[in-house]
């Protein structure tokens, strides 16, 4: 009879272990973390969004960008101002009668002539004072073929005591050589021009 007794207590704790259901539900759970996760990795890729979002914000032209200052700052720079270089090189001056002037030392390495205009590289010591230099001429030819006229350059600046060693270019306009030619000959033609130990063909 006690054999019977444990017999049915096993047999009916084997029929209650296999009634049980499984708890699905905390399976479900743990996959419903899985998806909060996966919704949270798509939270972070719409943050990845967003930078790149700013990114293009970076892009577009705003006040104050690099790009406003390349458009304007760029191209006002490139525009001639009072003072710049482009406005000294705009109106070259002109062979001049010059008496009774005083010139500050200088040298005169090279120079061209090209149209109506000679162009001559100078040098000097200085750099603290502002350098006046001129074409001078007696408006006067010397007879020969051609014909010549010599030309000096001088610097009418004041005088300079510093000791920086400048180099500057400067252009002159030989026109009014030419309009002596015509009035004297009535006729086009060609002129040597002496300066600083050498000569060079000025054609018109």
């Amino acid at each position: 009879m006690h054999h019977l007794s444990t017999r049915a207590l096993l047999f009916s704790a084997l029929i209650m272990l296999m009634g049980c259901p499984p708890n699905l539900g905390d399976d479900d759970d743990a996959t419903t973390d899985d998806d909060d996760a996966t919704t949270d990795d798509d939270d972070a890729t719409s943050d990845d969004d967003d930078i790149a979002t700013d990114d293009d914000d970076a892009t577009d032209p705003r006040p104050g960008d690099d790009d406003d200052a390349t458009s304007s700052d760029d191209d006002d720079s490139t525009e001639p101002q009072p003072g710049d270089d482009d406005d000294s090189a705009m109106s070259p001056l002109a062979v001049e009668l010059c008496v009774n002037t005083t010139t500050n030392q200088f040298s005169v390495d090279s120079w061209s002539i090209s149209g109506d205009e000679l162009t001559a590289a100078v040098s000097y010591g200085g750099g603290c004072e502002t350098h006046d230099f001129h074409a001078c001429w007696d408006f006067s030819f010397l007879e020969s073929w051609p014909v010549q006229a010599n030309l000096v350059l001088e610097d009418w600046g004041p005088p300079d005591n510093c000791l920086a060693l400048i180099w500057e270019t400067h252009v002159f306009d030989l026109s009014p050589i030419q309009t002596e030619w015509l009035q004297s000959y009535m006729a086009p033609g060609e002129v040597t021009i002496n300066l600083a130990g050498s000569s060079a063909p000025y054609t018109f």
